[in-house]
């Protein structure tokens, strides 16, 4: 008879514990597996879930403006034209297109114009001390600048003219000026309802300048930009009608 001896015990005991241990780690391992899995199914089913939801959020915020709109926009389009275009249709029935050319003038070339007639700022209440001189120095003092104009007294919805002298501060008339003219009421915040331009250089330094028009009654401004050689300045003119 064979007589097993005391290592082989051993052995075989050591085999078996680590056998057991194998399968012990091993059914921990797959039931954690199973766990995590499952975790991991439900981690990503909710970012589907989520990102469906956003995705549907965002159709109703496009669709929801479109479904909310006028269903004739051009219509509101229409009335804030007309209504836009109602105040200066008062002020400017009476254009001649013949005054749609630049407002400036190099006392013997071309000129062309640009229409005055738009808003130039915001209203402003009159000074209290508004200054109607028709003869006074430019903003920096550069030129020496009178008006006259041709029609006296001024009437109203006439077209007519008016002549601007310019002086350099010692007195010497400016032959070369190129001129702008612009103008408005400063109380109504609208432009000039026509485009007066110089169309003539008289000598002396005077200028005429023709297409004035005035539709209504109260305080205007005719500005002038003047530029002589090297020279650029601005005089602004208050005339009251009455």
């Amino acid at each position: 008879m064979y007589v097993f001896s005391e290592d082989f015990f051993i052995t075989l005991s050591n085999t078996a514990i680590e056998y057991l241990t194998i399968l012990i780690i091993f059914f921990y391992y797959k039931k954690y597996m199973q766990i995590y899995r499952a975790k991991l199914r439900r981690i990503f089913m909710r970012r589907i879930y989520l990102f469906f939801i956003n995705v549907l959020v965002a159709m109703l915020l496009v669709l929801l403006p479109s479904c909310t709109r006028p269903m004739h926009p051009q219509n509101s389009a229409e009335a804030q034209m007309m209504e836009g275009s109602g105040h200066g249709s008062a002020h400017g029935h009476d254009k001649k297109s013949a005054m749609t050319e630049d407002k400036t003038h190099s006392g013997h070339g071309d000129s062309k114009t640009d229409h005055d007639h738009q808003a130039t700022s915001m209203s402003k209440k009159m000074p209290k001390h508004l200054d109607v001189a028709l003869a006074k120095y430019s903003e920096d003092a550069k030129f020496y600048v009178g008006i006259t104009s041709k029609l006296k007294p001024v009437a109203i919805n006439k077209i007519h003219s008016w002549v601007l002298q310019i002086r350099k501060p010692d007195g010497e008339r400016v032959s070369n000026a190129k001129i702008h003219v612009s103008g408005g009421m400063p109380m109504h915040g609208h432009g000039l309802p026509t485009s007066p331009r110089v169309t003539k250089y008289l000598n002396d330094g005077k200028y005429l300048i023709e297409g004035v028009r005035f539709n209504m009654t109260g305080w205007w401004e005719l500005k002038f930009m003047i530029k002589s050689g090297h020279h650029k300045d601005k005089v602004t003119f208050n005339i009251i009608l009455k």
